[in-house]
């Protein structure tokens, strides 16, 4: 069972994984500065780093506790 601080700090986290998600919508959208914009690749690299660390950590956690039970 999860404490109420634990519940918070995950709510906590889904809340900054939808607002990093909103930013990278809005971002592809309207892109205030041009020079950033233009380039097609690095501007997206600091809003999908948040997401993918956390689903390899999650992988990682579940597979090591696969391995830990084999």
């Amino acid at each position: 069972m999860l404490t109420s601080s634990q519940l918070y700090a995950r709510a906590a986290t889904f809340a900054a994984l939808s607002v990093a998600a909103l930013a990278l919508a809005v971002s592809y959208i309207y892109c205030p500065s041009g020079s950033f914009c233009g380039d097609s690749h690095y501007k997206y690299l600091v809003p999908l780093l948040i997401p993918v660390t956390a689903w390899f950590a999650i992988a990682n956690w579940i597979g090591w506790t696969y391995f830990r039970f084999a």
